[in-house]
């Protein structure tokens, strides 16, 4: 065996010890629970069905729609470097932070049930903003999981917790879909409750999420 063998056969284990020292950290499993429902919830809402819920709910013309749609960008613009200054010099302390923005994340989908009432539009426009800006603790949630672990695997529990993100990017999207899709009308309508209930399946992830991140 010459030594560019031995070389790969060294990286090989180092890696293979790293990833199998981040899946046996239960820590990892918590926050990559919380990252999986976090940024699942976020994109089907902002990126596929806030356009729709708009549309058939509120009928709201398109450029009106676009105009509203862009406060979720909007508010993750803002909420990253806030949210991380927090974490830095304010609580010094990235757990608080990223489970302070979970909770009140999962408190700003209730009122997209429609559980106790249909939200005016100007309520709408400002769950979206807070939405999008509670969403980017997902900077701070890979901060604490490279805090959790030595330098020489933190680049490996990030792009584990990375893989879980897009993960929840996927699956969301797709069960968000399926379940709205059964409420269709013959004429390609959408009820309020077709929204409802696929918001109240983000409502319900994002609280299970935020208990999770409870025990990191």
């Amino acid at each position: 065996m010459n030594k560019l063998d031995l070389h790969k056969k060294g990286w090989l284990k180092e890696s293979t010890d790293g990833i199998l020292s981040v899946l046996r950290l239960p820590s990892f499993w918590l926050i990559a629970s919380a990252a999986f429902v976090r940024y699942g919830t976020y994109i089907s809402i902002a990126g596929l069905w806030a356009g729709p819920y708009l549309e058939h709910v509120y009928h709201i013309p398109f450029i009106e729609r676009g105009k509203i749609l862009m406060l979720f960008p909007l508010g993750f613009l803002l909420g990253g470097p806030i949210l991380g200054f927090l974490s830095d010099r304010v609580f010094r302390n990235r757990k608080s932070v990223a489970l302070l923005a979970m909770c009140f994340y999962t408190i700003f989908f209730f009122p997209l049930t429609g559980f106790l009432l249909t939200p005016s539009l100007i309520m709408i426009a400002g769950i979206f903003f807070w939405i999008g800006f509670l969403t980017s603790c997902g900077n701070v949630m890979y901060a604490n999981i490279k805090e959790l672990l030595p330098n020489s695997i933190s680049g490996t529990a990030m792009s584990a917790v990375n893989f879980f993100t897009m993960a929840g990017a996927g699956v969301f999207q797709h069960v968000m879909g399926v379940s709205i899709d059964k409420f269709s009308l013959p004429q390609g309508q959408l009820p309020p409750e077709a929204f409802s209930f696929a918001f109240g399946l983000c409502f319900v992830a994002a609280a299970l999420g935020t208990v999770a991140y409870l025990f990191v």
